[in-house]
Order: structure tokens, then C-alpha cells, then sequence
């Protein structure tokens, strides 16, 4: 079962998945901000209700829009700097 926290993001209890969630710098953002966010990031999939599914390896586990880690990207994301990478595309 799923539980969150006190500021709406997920609880963590696997000893795996906080290592990874440590190394990735998993958070559960602060209720007033908003944008960036694990709901608008492109590795989420299978989204059901306020739950979905982080694909990134680094990370792997179970997420939330109240979530959000150092490795959110998005496709339409602009970098001045070079090209996206299409390593995890769908």
C-alpha cells in the first residue's frame, strides 16, 4: 500500500528504493510551489489517479506531482547547449 507523507508526496520503506531515491535526490516539493514536477517529467508512465511509474533507472520506483528529482527532463525542454537525449524515448 501507498502512503504519503505529510506533504503529499510518496512514502518510501524499501531499503533499495531509498538508496535510489537518496542518489537521484528524490523530493517531495513544498505545497506551494508548482511547474517542474515527476507528472511532467518524460520518464513517468502508467499514471492512475495521483500515482505513476518513474522509468529512470536511477530512480525506478513508484512517484507523484508532488515529487520531483534531479534527473526531470522533458522532450520539449530547450538547451541552448546540445541536444536531448533520446536514450529513454518511448
Amino acid at each position: 500500500m501507498l502512503r504519503k507523507n505529510n506533504q503529499g508526496g510518496l512514502l518510501i520503506y524499501n531499503k533499495e528504493d531509498l538508496e535510489r531515491a537518496k542518489a537521484a535526490d528524490l523530493v517531495t516539493l513544498p505545497e506551494d510551489v508548482k511547474g517542474t514536477n515527476c507528472y511532467n517529467c518524460m520518464y513517468i508512465f502508467d499514471k492512475k489517479d495521483d500515482i505513476g511509474f518513474c522509468k529512470h533507472p536511477k530512480v525506478a520506483q513508484y512517484v507523484n506531482e508532488r515529487m520531483c528529482c534531479a534527473l526531470w527532463d522533458n522532450r520539449k525542454i530547450y538547451r541552448q547547449f546540445g541536444e536531448i537525449d533520446k536514450k529513454y524515448e518511448d
